[in-house]
């Protein structure tokens, strides 16, 4: 909903340390309009002693493995992503896609040059989120590769538990998991 507003920076924390560091980014920088998204409910909290500026636009990594498939996604699900790809020892690169807008288009460019498969997971609406800004602008560079996109369609869902309402919609870290195992099998045969 936010994306199309120019000069707009959009963040979501993968854990209350990244989130303190981005609220002191966000106030360090006062030319753009800064929005950073908190998920429902609430994760361990750990102060700050000092904070860290994180430029905008800017992704992070975690390798579990010598990566054969790459996941981009955002929030309180790239640590849970990183120790289930660990427990199950699966090869991943966990990209945390902390910035929606602007975000790393050089780290996306490299991320495209390594010739893996990559899935763009969200737990939130397709449509004007992280993984149609990824495909639009892997159109618009000629990048060739091919996105798997999981996220939220277009239509209203239901209320109910965040957990429920994720498997429901095949939007939850199984669903995700076994999309993994299949893309990985198959990359394999080829």
């Amino acid at each position: 909903m936010l994306r199309p507003i120019p000069n707009m920076i959009l963040a979501q924390p993968k854990d209350s340390e990244e989130a303190q560091n981005l609220i002191y980014s966000a106030f360090q920088q006062n030319q753009y309009p800064y929005a950073i998204r908190y998920p429902r409910g609430s994760v361990p909290y750990k102060k700050l002693s000092a904070y860290s500026y994180i430029e905008a636009g800017t992704w992070s990594y975690q390798d579990t493995g010598e990566p054969q498939l790459v996941v981009i996604s955002y929030g309180s699900d790239v640590d849970k992503i990183v120790q289930k790809a660990e427990a199950n020892q699966l090869s991943l690169r966990v990209v945390n896609a902390r910035f929606f807008k602007p975000f790393d288009t050089e780290m996306l460019e490299e991320l495209c040059a390594m010739q893996l498969p990559i899935i763009v997971y969200e737990s939130d609406v397709q449509i004007g989120g992280l993984s149609s800004a990824i495909v639009e602008y892997a159109n618009d560079h000629g990048l060739k590769n091919t996105f798997v996109r999981i996220g939220l369609r277009d239509h209203f869902v239901e209320h109910g538990s965040i957990p429920k309402l994720r498997k429901v919609e095949q939007v939850d870290l199984g669903t995700l998991f076994q999309v993994i195992k299949d893309m990985l099998k198959e990359h394999s045969c080829e």
